[in-house]
């Protein structure tokens, strides 16, 4: 009687980690999709800069949110040595800076809940 427990505890968690791990890939395309149709060269962007139709940037670690003076927004990377800041304080654009965004701590516990179950 207890074998047949534990499989059918073991069958639930690894149910549960297979839905959890589904949604999460479902989420995870959606905001990659999205993401990348608003993506922008920083070629371009610069151009957008230096014309005036930028009104809005934010910076995490190498990643560039822009938004636009007609409300669209921007996705691009920061190339390494671009000294963006002086120029968008020099054309007068609100721009703040966060540090790099992390992995949420969900990730974590779904890993070490993973773990477990395998252990288990």
């Amino acid at each position: 009687m207890g074998n047949i427990k534990n499989i059918r505890l073991l069958a639930l968690a690894v149910f549960l980690c297979v839905v959890g791990g589904l949604w999460y890939g479902q989420y995870a395309w959606r905001n990659y999709q999205t993401d990348k149709k608003n993506q922008i060269s920083y070629t371009a962007f610069m151009d957008k800069v230096s014309s005036g139709g930028i009104s809005r940037v934010g910076i995490a670690g190498d990643q560039i949110t822009a938004e636009g003076k007609s409300g669209e927004r921007f996705l691009l990377f920061l190339p390494a040595g671009a000294e963006l800041p002086s120029l968008l304080l020099e054309k007068r654009i609100e721009f703040s800076s966060k540090p790099p965004a992390g992995r949420p701590k969900w990730f974590e516990l779904s890993i070490i809940l993973i773990v477990s179950v395998f252990l288990f």
